[in-house]
């Protein structure tokens, strides 16, 4: 599964819109759109953004991880 699955994929599992999840990131919903198409990749910094609204690991986003599961402890986002 591609970065751009991934992120459809844990955007659909939370039951969000790109337009919604574009505006809690701070980003333009065709930019994320492009991500979520292959057309282009996030940024280190965008990618961690999407983490946490997805509540998944950058490392299962990435593809180093099969399971999409990832509750961090309140302090890691601090």
């Amino acid at each position: 599964m591609s970065l751009g699955e991934r992120l459809r994929y844990a955007r659909t599992k939370t039951d969000q819109t790109q337009r919604e999840v574009a505006k809690k990131a701070g980003i333009n919903y065709k930019t994320l759109s492009n991500w979520e198409n292959n057309v282009s990749n996030p940024a280190p910094d965008d990618l961690l953004v999407l983490a946490k609204i997805y509540n998944v690991s950058t490392d299962y986003l990435l593809g180093r991880e099969s399971s999409p599961t990832f509750n961090p402890p309140a302090e890691f986002f601090n």
